[in-house]
């Protein structure tokens, strides 16, 4: 008992030191629920990407000055960890749209309808799961959040979400990138309840990258990287 006692602090230090100064961090592994249909074009994220990318080989992103931004949509086909979404699912599909739509307004023209040199992006969360912090345990979230990764579920204490996203052509409805990510939060929260704070933080950060990447393609010099 003293042995795992002690191996625990130690893994709660390594957990700390790992997580300091980042909200979300990009797991390990991944579960696809079918939303995009067939995975096999898709490559290994390198780090600092989503977890598994695809880019037509030709496309080039410059010819793209417009954004339409589908709704952001909740696909749980074969998922069997959504207890808590119906009732905020309205919720996070709003707060995600929000923030995408933000963030790409700052590098291109928001549009409602298809045409021509636009981009569609078609976003479905395919999994959430709230912070849960009801035992006050911020030390022991960020603790098995390492734990998590030896298994693809994490523990109730680290809130986390997961997205498959879709970018076409929008005249053509060709697909030309697309991505499927999940992402971990810090389970640091100060809030006495369960909450969405770990899964509103990988929604910044998605938002963010997003543009990030966008504006990087499109040859642009004033990107600004989000932080994880």
């Amino acid at each position: 008992m003293e042995i795992l006692r002690k191996a625990f602090c130690l893994l709660v230090i390594a957990a700390l030191c790992a997580c300091a100064g980042h909200k979300t961090e990009r797991a390990q592994r991944i579960e696809v629920y079918g939303y995009l249909g067939d995975y096999t074009m898709f490559q290994k994220g390198t780090p600092g990407r989503a977890l598994y990318v695809y880019r037509k080989p030709d496309v080039d992103f410059s010819d793209y000055e417009k954004v339409l931004l589908d709704p952001v949509i909740f696909y749980w086909k074969h998922t069997n960890r959504l207890e808590e979404v119906p009732e905020d699912a309205q919720i996070l599909t709003d707060k995600l749209q929000q923030l995408l739509h933000k963030e790409l307004s700052e590098y291109y023209q928001m549009v409602a309808t298809p045409g021509k040199n636009t981009m569609q992006m078609t976003v479905a969360l395919t999994d959430v799961k709230k912070t849960g912090t009801s035992f006050g345990a911020n030390y022991l979230a960020l603790a098995s959040k390492k734990l998590s990764e030896t298994a693809l579920d994490t523990p109730a204490l680290v809130g986390e979400a997961t997205v498959e996203i879709k970018i076409t052509d929008a005249a053509s409805g060709e697909m030309i990138a697309a991505v499927v990510d999940r992402r971990l939060g810090s389970g640091n929260t100060e809030k006495p309840v369960s909450s969405w704070d770990d899964v509103y933080n990988v929604f910044d950060y998605w938002a963010g990258i997003m543009g990030y990447r966008l504006c990087r393609e499109f040859g642009r010099k004033d990107c600004k990287r989000p932080q994880e």
